[in-house]
């Protein structure tokens, strides 16, 4: 397998802002989409629907800069799905994300998960978690601690001194 085709495979979405603030959020999709190999007739359509599914759509020609926290969450999420990947990595994926925002994004990740995109999420936060799946790996400094269902962890949690070796 070829480099560019696996990384058309893998989408992420960070936690820290690498946006350029200076780009409306349809110039960093788009440049995204480029990135990904797509031909420039594709190109516009990708980045305009995938706007759409994130609900930037109203938002696209404005700076980057101007956004709010949540809307620059979703403009990072609509670049890592612009390609259609397989495996999703979401580091933090509801920082910063009023109430309607987090329903959406929420009934946008279980969709893709029912679509059979696998999704990887990064949180610290339990009850984000525990709005998307059943089950989680607790994984610190690269050693799995423990895995099983959210209750399962917290009842670890409870049991255990909150120090991590």
């Amino acid at each position: 397998m070829e480099y560019p085709e696996l990384t058309r495979r893998v989408g992420y979405c960070p936690d820290i802002e690498l946006a350029y603030q200076f780009m409306s959020g349809l110039e960093l999709v788009t440049f995204f989409t480029t990135l990904s190999g797509y031909d420039k007739s594709e190109v516009e359509s990708r980045s305009l629907q995938v706007l759409e599914t994130v609900d930037m759509l109203s938002a696209k020609d404005r700076p980057i800069g101007s956004y709010s926290k949540g809307m620059r969450q979703r403009i990072k999420l609509a670049q890592a799905l612009v390609h259609e990947p397989e495996l999703l990595f979401l580091d933090e994926p509801l920082t910063g994300l009023d109430p309607n925002g987090r329903r959406h994004v929420l009934a946008l990740l279980k969709d893709l998960a029912d679509k059979g995109i696998s999704i990887i999420v990064s949180s610290h936060i339990l009850y984000e978690i525990e709005a998307l799946t059943e089950t989680i790996l607790l994984i610190h400094q690269g050693r799995i601690l423990a895995e099983g269902t959210i209750s399962d962890i917290r009842e670890l949690i409870d049991e255990h001194p909150h120090k991590f070796i």
